[in-house]
């Protein structure tokens, strides 16, 4: 089984132990991290595990982080108790459902479905992104279609993001980090090379050793990132 990271939200973590214990006996699966209110994992750890395991009342918070901040959640298991009510969810709001007395196989079986669509995700990826060629963002009050084509590159600016696009004197700005919005880009043609920038291949003009000219914007290249970049540029030449 592949490696899948969890993220266990309830407001009464004693109540789950024994489905953590049956996720513990499941080689590749990790508890990345447990929380008991939505504010204390907003910060990154939404999009940094492949299934969130949350009780019922956190469902409506999360679809409406979801939507207000564009960001695509991964698969969520809703965590059902005798009192809930599941018809109140209406439908594609949850990928599962999983009660406190849920057998270990009801687990696996679930942690295997997250692993198929975890990888037919991969597979599709490229030709999804080519296909459809575009992004909603919401942006000053409105929802904004962008092609990934007029992206020149994007600059991190801690809690948000500014997209330079072609053609436009101002960057439109999103509030997302930047490593949440650009893990929505499609990865062979935007790549990272800074903490604080990712560029478009298709707009980078020329290129020293320390810095990228995109138009009239120059972009440094950090330490970290150079190998990696100088790696992509020379597959491309």
């Amino acid at each position: 089984m592949h490696s899948i990271k969890c993220l266990v939200l309830a407001k009464e973590p004693d109540t789950w132990q024994g489905l953590e214990q049956h996720m513990s006996e499941i080689p590749g699966v990790v508890i990345q991290h447990r929380a008991n209110q939505l504010e204390t994992v907003l910060e990154g750890a939404l999009t940094d595990v492949d299934v969130i395991f949350c009780e019922f009342s956190f469902i409506e918070q999360l679809s409406v982080y979801s939507y207000v901040y564009t960001v695509k959640l991964p698969p969520v298991i809703c965590l059902l108790t005798e009192q809930d009510r599941p018809e109140e969810l209406g439908t594609g709001r949850v990928f599962g459902f999983l009660s406190p007395g849920a057998a270990s196989e009801q687990v696996v079986e679930t942690i295997k479905q997250v692993v198929r669509q975890k990888n037919n995700g991969r597979e599709g990826h490229p030709n999804r992104w080519r296909r459809e060629g575009f992004i909603f963002i919401n942006s000053e009050y409105k929802i904004i279609r962008i092609k990934f084509e007029d992206i020149q590159f994007c600059e991190g600016m801690k809690d948000y993001t500014q997209i330079y696009l072609v053609g436009k004197a101002q960057p439109v700005i999103t509030l997302q980090n930047l490593k949440t919005f650009s893990s929505k880009l499609p990865d062979e043609v935007f790549v990272r090379v800074h903490r604080s920038f990712v560029v478009s291949l298709h707009h980078v003009d020329t290129i020293s050793r320390n810095e990228i000219a995109v138009g009239k914007k120059i972009i440094p290249i950090g330490n970290s990132y150079r190998n990696d970049f100088f790696h992509i540029v020379e597959s491309n030449s």
